[in-house]
Protein backbone atom coordinates (compact mmCIF):
# COMPACT_ATOMS: atom_id res chain seq x y z
CA UNK A 1 0.00 0.00 0.00
CA UNK A 2 0.97 3.45 -1.14
CA UNK A 3 0.11 7.01 -0.30
CA UNK A 4 0.37 10.04 -3.01
CA UNK A 5 -0.21 13.12 -1.16
CA UNK A 6 -2.09 15.61 -3.01
CA UNK A 7 -3.08 18.36 -0.80
CA UNK A 8 -5.02 19.63 1.78
CA UNK A 9 -7.11 17.06 2.38
CA UNK A 10 -6.51 15.18 -0.51
CA UNK A 11 -4.42 12.07 -1.57
CA UNK A 12 -4.48 8.74 -3.54
CA UNK A 13 -4.66 5.20 -2.10
CA UNK A 14 -2.74 2.83 -4.15
CA UNK A 15 -3.48 -0.80 -3.33
CA UNK A 16 -3.85 -3.68 -5.69
CA UNK A 17 -5.76 -2.46 -8.47
CA UNK A 18 -7.60 0.45 -6.83
CA UNK A 19 -6.04 4.15 -7.01
CA UNK A 20 -8.47 5.65 -4.67
CA UNK A 21 -8.55 9.86 -4.42
CA UNK A 22 -9.97 12.04 -1.85
CA UNK A 23 -11.23 14.71 -1.72
CA UNK A 24 -9.37 16.80 -4.46
CA UNK A 25 -8.88 20.74 -4.19
CA UNK A 26 -5.98 20.89 -6.29
CA UNK A 27 -6.47 24.92 -7.21
CA UNK A 28 -8.83 27.98 -6.80
CA UNK A 29 -10.20 30.17 -4.58
CA UNK A 30 -12.87 28.84 -2.12
CA UNK A 31 -15.64 29.98 0.24
CA UNK A 32 -16.82 32.75 -1.75
CA UNK A 33 -13.15 34.06 -2.55
CA UNK A 34 -11.77 33.51 0.99
CA UNK A 35 -9.31 30.27 1.40
CA UNK A 36 -6.73 29.91 -0.54
CA UNK A 37 -4.53 26.33 -0.45
CA UNK A 38 -1.26 27.01 1.42
CA UNK A 39 0.96 25.63 -1.44
CA UNK A 40 0.64 24.82 -4.48
CA UNK A 41 -0.53 21.23 -5.91
CA UNK A 42 1.73 19.78 -8.05
CA UNK A 43 -0.96 16.66 -8.90
CA UNK A 44 -3.27 18.11 -11.92
CA UNK A 45 -6.44 16.68 -13.30
CA UNK A 46 -4.59 15.13 -15.96
CA UNK A 47 -3.02 12.60 -13.21
CA UNK A 48 -6.31 11.42 -12.87
CA UNK A 49 -5.92 8.83 -15.63
CA UNK A 50 -4.26 6.84 -12.85
CA UNK A 51 -7.31 7.28 -10.62
CA UNK A 52 -10.10 4.71 -10.59
CA UNK A 53 -12.04 5.79 -7.32
CA UNK A 54 -12.57 8.98 -6.28
CA UNK A 55 -13.98 9.45 -2.31
CA UNK A 56 -15.94 12.94 -1.15
CA UNK A 57 -16.73 13.38 2.27
CA UNK A 58 -18.76 16.48 2.16
CA UNK A 59 -20.04 19.21 0.46
CA UNK A 60 -17.56 21.60 1.69
CA UNK A 61 -15.50 23.12 -1.73
CA UNK A 62 -12.28 22.39 -0.07
CA UNK A 63 -13.25 18.52 -0.02
CA UNK A 64 -15.75 18.37 -2.96
CA UNK A 65 -14.70 20.76 -5.54
CA UNK A 66 -17.00 21.05 -8.83
CA UNK A 67 -14.32 23.25 -10.83
CA UNK A 68 -11.21 20.12 -9.94
CA UNK A 69 -14.16 17.58 -11.16
CA UNK A 70 -15.29 19.50 -14.37
CA UNK A 71 -11.82 19.66 -15.46
CA UNK A 72 -10.57 16.05 -15.48
CA UNK A 73 -10.42 15.02 -19.19
CA UNK A 74 -14.17 13.80 -20.15
CA UNK A 75 -12.94 10.03 -21.03
CA UNK A 76 -11.12 9.72 -17.90
CA UNK A 77 -14.16 10.90 -15.87
CA UNK A 78 -15.99 7.96 -17.66
CA UNK A 79 -13.83 5.81 -16.19
CA UNK A 80 -13.56 6.87 -12.23
CA UNK A 81 -16.23 6.00 -9.66
CA UNK A 82 -16.95 8.34 -7.00
CA UNK A 83 -18.01 7.10 -3.71
CA UNK A 84 -19.93 9.33 -1.44
CA UNK A 85 -22.29 9.21 1.12
CA UNK A 86 -25.81 8.26 1.28
CA UNK A 87 -27.93 11.42 1.10
CA UNK A 88 -31.75 12.52 0.96
CA UNK A 89 -30.96 15.72 -1.24
CA UNK A 90 -28.27 12.88 -3.79
CA UNK A 91 -27.25 16.58 -4.99
CA UNK A 92 -23.32 15.56 -5.20
CA UNK A 93 -24.35 12.28 -6.49
CA UNK A 94 -26.10 13.83 -8.89
CA UNK A 95 -23.80 16.78 -10.48
CA UNK A 96 -21.20 13.78 -10.33
CA UNK A 97 -23.18 11.69 -12.48
CA UNK A 98 -24.00 14.49 -15.15
CA UNK A 99 -20.38 14.79 -15.38
CA UNK A 100 -20.03 11.34 -16.72
CA UNK A 101 -18.46 9.53 -13.47
CA UNK A 102 -20.37 6.46 -12.51
CA UNK A 103 -21.11 6.57 -8.52
CA UNK A 104 -21.71 4.64 -5.70
CA UNK A 105 -23.75 5.69 -2.39
CA UNK A 106 -22.02 4.60 0.73
CA UNK A 107 -24.66 3.06 3.35
CA UNK A 108 -23.77 4.61 6.88
CA UNK A 109 -21.60 2.73 9.07
CA UNK A 110 -21.65 -0.36 6.53
CA UNK A 111 -18.24 -1.88 4.62
CA UNK A 112 -18.47 -2.02 1.01
CA UNK A 113 -15.70 -4.07 -1.42
CA UNK A 114 -14.89 -2.16 -3.81
CA UNK A 115 -12.16 -4.35 -5.08
CA UNK A 116 -10.61 -8.02 -3.57
CA UNK A 117 -8.95 -7.03 -0.34
CA UNK A 118 -10.02 -3.39 -0.74
CA UNK A 119 -12.95 -2.18 2.20
CA UNK A 120 -14.29 1.19 2.63
CA UNK A 121 -16.56 2.28 5.42
CA UNK A 122 -18.32 5.64 5.84
CA UNK A 123 -19.53 6.86 8.61
CA UNK A 124 -21.66 9.84 9.26
CA UNK A 125 -21.31 12.97 11.55
CA UNK A 126 -23.59 15.78 11.96
CA UNK A 127 -24.57 17.55 10.15
CA UNK A 128 -23.31 16.92 6.32
CA UNK A 129 -19.44 15.27 7.46
CA UNK A 130 -18.46 11.95 7.21
CA UNK A 131 -15.62 9.79 7.91
CA UNK A 132 -13.86 7.17 6.06
CA UNK A 133 -11.74 4.14 7.02
CA UNK A 134 -10.17 2.15 4.41
CA UNK A 135 -9.49 -1.67 4.74
CA UNK A 136 -6.36 -2.86 2.39
CA UNK A 137 -3.43 -5.70 2.54
CA UNK A 138 -4.06 -6.33 6.59
CA UNK A 139 -4.26 -2.22 7.01
CA UNK A 140 -6.53 0.14 8.10
CA UNK A 141 -6.57 3.97 7.26
CA UNK A 142 -8.83 6.18 9.08
CA UNK A 143 -9.69 9.25 7.50
CA UNK A 144 -11.61 11.88 10.04
CA UNK A 145 -10.92 14.86 7.54
CA UNK A 146 -13.20 17.75 9.29
CA UNK A 147 -15.40 15.52 11.68
CA UNK A 148 -16.25 17.04 15.22
CA UNK A 149 -15.55 14.41 17.46
CA UNK A 150 -15.57 15.63 20.91
CA UNK A 151 -16.26 12.44 22.57
CA UNK A 152 -13.67 10.02 23.53
CA UNK A 153 -15.71 6.90 23.76
CA UNK A 154 -16.97 7.67 20.17
CA UNK A 155 -12.81 7.48 18.48
CA UNK A 156 -12.54 4.55 21.13
CA UNK A 157 -15.53 2.82 19.59
CA UNK A 158 -14.13 3.26 16.19
CA UNK A 159 -10.53 1.88 17.18
CA UNK A 160 -12.37 -1.20 18.42
CA UNK A 161 -14.47 -1.80 15.50
CA UNK A 162 -11.74 -1.54 13.30
CA UNK A 163 -9.19 -3.50 15.27
CA UNK A 164 -6.65 -1.31 15.14
CA UNK A 165 -6.36 1.93 12.91
CA UNK A 166 -2.40 1.65 11.38
CA UNK A 167 -2.95 5.62 10.29
CA UNK A 168 -4.93 8.76 11.26
CA UNK A 169 -5.61 10.97 9.36
CA UNK A 170 -6.47 14.45 11.50
CA UNK A 171 -7.68 18.04 11.06
CA UNK A 172 -5.02 20.23 13.34
CA UNK A 173 -5.61 23.39 13.35
CA UNK A 174 -9.41 25.23 13.28
CA UNK A 175 -11.57 26.19 9.69
CA UNK A 176 -14.28 28.68 10.35
CA UNK A 177 -14.77 31.72 12.57
CA UNK A 178 -15.16 32.21 16.41
CA UNK A 179 -14.57 36.07 17.43
CA UNK A 180 -13.84 39.40 16.00
CA UNK A 181 -10.64 40.55 15.10
CA UNK A 182 -9.61 42.87 17.86
CA UNK A 183 -10.97 39.21 20.16
CA UNK A 184 -7.45 37.69 19.72
CA UNK A 185 -7.57 35.75 23.36
CA UNK A 186 -10.67 33.99 21.77
CA UNK A 187 -8.54 32.87 18.79
CA UNK A 188 -5.62 31.73 20.51
CA UNK A 189 -8.31 29.47 22.99
CA UNK A 190 -9.58 28.28 19.78
CA UNK A 191 -6.65 27.14 18.11
CA UNK A 192 -5.42 25.50 21.18
CA UNK A 193 -8.81 23.61 21.62
CA UNK A 194 -8.13 22.42 18.27
CA UNK A 195 -4.63 21.18 18.64
CA UNK A 196 -5.86 19.07 21.95
CA UNK A 197 -8.68 17.22 19.90
CA UNK A 198 -6.06 15.75 17.43
CA UNK A 199 -3.81 15.31 20.54
CA UNK A 200 -7.04 13.25 22.06
CA UNK A 201 -7.75 11.41 19.24
CA UNK A 202 -4.06 10.00 19.11
CA UNK A 203 -4.25 9.28 22.92
CA UNK A 204 -7.50 7.42 22.35
CA UNK A 205 -7.32 5.74 18.96
CA UNK A 206 -3.73 4.76 19.30
CA UNK A 207 -2.59 4.72 15.88
CA UNK A 208 0.55 3.67 14.41
CA UNK A 209 0.51 6.43 12.28
CA UNK A 210 -0.75 10.29 12.76
CA UNK A 211 -1.29 12.27 9.50
CA UNK A 212 -1.92 16.09 10.14
CA UNK A 213 -4.01 17.22 7.37
CA UNK A 214 -7.02 19.36 6.10
CA UNK A 215 -5.85 22.12 7.49
CA UNK A 216 -3.09 23.33 4.90
CA UNK A 217 -4.87 26.28 3.96
CA UNK A 218 -4.64 30.27 3.85
CA UNK A 219 -6.95 32.64 4.65
CA UNK A 220 -6.84 35.16 1.81
CA UNK A 221 -9.16 38.25 1.86
CA UNK A 222 -8.45 41.36 3.28
CA UNK A 223 -11.32 40.76 5.27
CA UNK A 224 -10.03 37.57 6.80
CA UNK A 225 -6.64 37.55 6.78
CA UNK A 226 -6.39 38.20 10.34
CA UNK A 227 -7.56 34.64 10.79
CA UNK A 228 -3.91 33.81 10.11
CA UNK A 229 -2.05 34.90 12.67
CA UNK A 230 -3.57 32.15 15.40
CA UNK A 231 -3.43 29.22 13.08
CA UNK A 232 -1.72 25.88 14.26
CA UNK A 233 1.56 25.17 12.24
CA UNK A 234 2.10 21.71 11.21
CA UNK A 235 5.62 22.08 12.53
CA UNK A 236 4.72 22.76 16.66
CA UNK A 237 1.49 20.08 16.18
CA UNK A 238 4.18 17.58 14.74
CA UNK A 239 6.60 18.58 17.91
CA UNK A 240 3.62 17.68 20.43
CA UNK A 241 2.90 14.75 18.65
CA UNK A 242 6.68 13.48 18.78
CA UNK A 243 6.39 14.59 22.91
CA UNK A 244 3.62 12.35 23.09
CA UNK A 245 5.19 9.70 21.80
CA UNK A 246 2.02 7.48 21.11
CA UNK A 247 1.66 7.90 17.10
CA UNK A 248 4.89 8.59 14.87
CA UNK A 249 3.68 11.61 12.80
CA UNK A 250 3.79 11.74 8.86
CA UNK A 251 3.80 15.30 7.58
CA UNK A 252 3.47 14.97 3.79
CA UNK A 253 4.06 17.78 0.82
CA UNK A 254 2.49 17.70 -2.61
CA UNK A 255 4.24 14.86 -4.21
CA UNK A 256 5.34 13.02 -1.66
CA UNK A 257 4.55 9.22 -1.59
CA UNK A 258 5.24 7.20 1.52
CA UNK A 259 3.77 3.69 2.64
CA UNK A 260 2.72 2.66 6.03
CA UNK A 261 5.52 0.89 7.78
CA UNK A 262 8.35 2.58 5.76
CA UNK A 263 10.38 5.30 7.84
CA UNK A 264 9.85 8.85 7.25
CA UNK A 265 11.87 11.55 7.78
CA UNK A 266 9.94 14.74 7.98
CA UNK A 267 12.48 17.41 7.87
CA UNK A 268 12.00 18.48 4.59
CA UNK A 269 8.05 18.83 4.06
CA UNK A 270 8.57 20.85 7.42
CA UNK A 271 11.04 22.99 6.09
CA UNK A 272 8.57 23.45 2.57
CA UNK A 273 5.69 24.49 4.90
CA UNK A 274 7.33 26.96 7.71
CA UNK A 275 8.53 28.86 4.03
CA UNK A 276 5.05 28.78 3.07
CA UNK A 277 3.48 29.77 6.36
CA UNK A 278 5.58 33.18 6.54
CA UNK A 279 6.27 33.25 2.44
CA UNK A 280 3.90 36.98 1.47
CA UNK A 281 1.01 36.84 0.04
CA UNK A 282 -1.77 39.51 -2.00
CA UNK A 283 -4.99 39.24 -0.01
CA UNK A 284 -7.96 40.23 -2.06
CA UNK A 285 -10.59 42.16 -2.43
CA UNK A 286 -14.62 42.14 -3.36
CA UNK A 287 -16.62 44.21 -5.23
CA UNK A 288 -19.42 46.56 -3.92
CA UNK A 289 -22.51 45.21 -4.71
CA UNK A 290 -25.22 47.96 -4.72
CA UNK A 291 -28.63 48.41 -2.86
CA UNK A 292 -30.92 47.40 -5.37
CA UNK A 293 -29.13 44.59 -6.38
CA UNK A 294 -29.20 43.41 -2.52
CA UNK A 295 -32.78 44.10 -2.23
CA UNK A 296 -33.63 41.97 -5.34
CA UNK A 297 -31.15 39.16 -3.45
CA UNK A 298 -33.32 39.38 0.00
CA UNK A 299 -36.44 39.02 -2.15
CA UNK A 300 -35.52 36.42 -3.72
CA UNK A 301 -34.14 34.73 -0.80
CA UNK A 302 -36.96 35.59 1.17
CA UNK A 303 -39.61 33.97 -1.29
CA UNK A 304 -37.32 31.03 -1.97
CA UNK A 305 -37.71 30.20 2.24
CA UNK A 306 -41.40 30.72 2.55
CA UNK A 307 -42.05 28.59 -0.35
CA UNK A 308 -39.74 25.73 1.12
CA UNK A 309 -40.68 26.21 4.70
CA UNK A 310 -44.18 27.27 6.43
CA UNK A 311 -45.06 30.82 5.99
CA UNK A 312 -47.20 30.48 8.94
CA UNK A 313 -44.24 29.39 11.14
CA UNK A 314 -42.22 31.68 9.62
CA UNK A 315 -44.37 34.94 9.98
CA UNK A 316 -44.78 33.81 13.76
CA UNK A 317 -41.56 33.05 14.94
CA UNK A 318 -40.77 36.56 13.03
CA UNK A 319 -44.12 38.07 15.25
CA UNK A 320 -43.11 37.14 18.56
CA UNK A 321 -39.36 37.81 18.09
CA UNK A 322 -38.16 34.26 17.45
CA UNK A 323 -36.91 35.63 14.46
CA UNK A 324 -36.07 39.22 15.08
CA UNK A 325 -35.28 42.16 12.21
CA UNK A 326 -31.71 42.03 11.68
CA UNK A 327 -29.33 45.09 10.92
CA UNK A 328 -26.38 44.84 8.84
CA UNK A 329 -24.19 48.00 8.72
CA UNK A 330 -22.36 47.57 5.08
CA UNK A 331 -18.88 48.74 5.32
CA UNK A 332 -18.25 49.87 1.53
CA UNK A 333 -21.40 50.95 0.98
CA UNK A 334 -21.09 52.97 4.14
CA UNK A 335 -25.26 52.17 5.18
CA UNK A 336 -27.14 50.14 7.62
CA UNK A 337 -29.85 47.97 6.06
CA UNK A 338 -32.61 45.57 8.15
CA UNK A 339 -33.88 42.21 7.09
CA UNK A 340 -37.38 40.92 8.90
CA UNK A 341 -39.28 38.48 7.14
CA UNK A 342 -42.24 40.42 6.61
CA UNK A 343 -40.58 43.33 4.92
CA UNK A 344 -37.22 41.93 3.35
CA UNK A 345 -34.46 43.92 3.20
CA UNK A 346 -34.75 47.78 3.55
CA UNK A 347 -32.47 51.29 4.77
CA UNK A 348 -32.72 51.78 8.36
CA UNK A 349 -31.09 54.08 11.20
CA UNK A 350 -28.93 52.73 13.86
CA UNK A 351 -26.18 53.28 16.12
CA UNK A 352 -25.95 49.51 17.02
CA UNK A 353 -25.80 47.52 14.18
CA UNK A 354 -26.25 43.65 14.46
CA UNK A 355 -23.81 42.43 12.31
CA UNK A 356 -21.32 44.39 10.24
CA UNK A 357 -19.98 43.01 7.14
CA UNK A 358 -19.40 44.05 3.05
CA UNK A 359 -21.92 44.06 0.79
CA UNK A 360 -20.64 41.22 -1.12
CA UNK A 361 -20.03 39.09 1.92
CA UNK A 362 -24.53 40.03 2.10
CA UNK A 363 -24.98 39.47 -1.12
CA UNK A 364 -23.27 35.80 -0.75
CA UNK A 365 -25.54 35.17 2.23
CA UNK A 366 -28.75 35.58 0.05
CA UNK A 367 -27.70 34.08 -2.83
CA UNK A 368 -27.16 30.75 -2.05
CA UNK A 369 -28.91 28.21 0.68
CA UNK A 370 -24.95 27.41 1.96
CA UNK A 371 -24.36 31.81 2.64
CA UNK A 372 -24.69 31.67 6.09
CA UNK A 373 -22.31 28.70 6.48
CA UNK A 374 -19.82 30.07 4.10
CA UNK A 375 -19.95 33.62 6.14
CA UNK A 376 -19.49 31.66 9.26
CA UNK A 377 -16.71 29.98 7.88
CA UNK A 378 -14.89 32.83 5.89
CA UNK A 379 -15.09 35.06 9.05
CA UNK A 380 -15.85 37.98 7.35
CA UNK A 381 -18.25 39.84 9.13
CA UNK A 382 -17.87 41.58 12.97
CA UNK A 383 -20.65 40.70 15.15
CA UNK A 384 -21.27 40.68 19.45
CA UNK A 385 -23.60 37.80 21.00
CA UNK A 386 -26.56 39.47 20.52
CA UNK A 387 -26.03 39.83 17.00
CA UNK A 388 -24.92 36.72 15.64
CA UNK A 389 -27.90 35.33 18.19
CA UNK A 390 -30.02 36.90 15.76
CA UNK A 391 -28.20 36.25 12.60
CA UNK A 392 -29.02 32.61 13.51
CA UNK A 393 -32.37 32.60 14.47
CA UNK A 394 -33.14 34.74 11.40
CA UNK A 395 -31.18 33.75 8.48
CA UNK A 396 -30.99 29.77 9.26
CA UNK A 397 -33.64 28.34 7.01
CA UNK A 398 -31.08 28.42 4.05
CA UNK A 399 -28.90 26.15 5.95
CA UNK A 400 -31.90 24.34 7.30
CA UNK A 401 -32.41 23.34 3.64
CA UNK A 402 -28.90 22.78 2.94
CA UNK A 403 -28.62 19.79 5.81
CA UNK A 404 -32.12 18.59 4.66
CA UNK A 405 -34.37 20.18 7.39
CA UNK A 406 -37.41 22.44 7.36
CA UNK A 407 -38.57 24.95 9.86
CA UNK A 408 -41.63 23.62 12.15
CA UNK A 409 -42.55 22.86 15.78
CA UNK A 410 -39.78 20.27 16.23
CA UNK A 411 -37.09 23.31 15.52
CA UNK A 412 -38.55 26.42 16.86
CA UNK A 413 -37.05 25.70 20.34
CA UNK A 414 -33.86 23.80 18.97
CA UNK A 415 -30.90 26.27 19.28
CA UNK A 416 -28.40 23.28 20.17
CA UNK A 417 -29.09 22.60 16.34
CA UNK A 418 -27.92 25.98 15.20
CA UNK A 419 -25.17 26.50 17.67
CA UNK A 420 -23.60 22.78 16.16
CA UNK A 421 -24.00 23.98 13.32
CA UNK A 422 -22.35 27.15 13.68
CA UNK A 423 -20.39 26.98 17.05
CA UNK A 424 -21.10 28.71 20.46
CA UNK A 425 -21.31 32.84 19.97
CA UNK A 426 -18.89 34.44 21.22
Amino acid sequence: MQIEWINHASFVVNSGSVRLATDPWLFGKVFNESWELLVPSKFTTDDFDCVTHICLSHEHPDHFSPPVLSQIPEKTRKQIRVLFQETKDRRVVNLCRKLGFSVTELPDGKGVDIAPDFRVTCGKVPFADSWLAIEAEGKCLLNLNDCVITRPAVIRGLNRRFGKVDVLFQQFSYASWVANEDQQEAWKSFAKQTSEIILSHTANMRPHYIVPFASFVRFCHTENQYMNRHVNRVGEITRRLEQQGIATPIVLFPGDKWSPGEPRDNAAALARYAEADVAPFTPGKSQSVSFTELKALADSYRDRMLATHSRALVMTASAVGFMPPISFQITDLQKTFSFDWANGLRPCETSAPDITLHSDSLAYVFRFDWGLDTLFVNGRFHSGRRGLNKLLRTLALGSLNNIGKRFGPKLILDLNLLRSLYGTPT
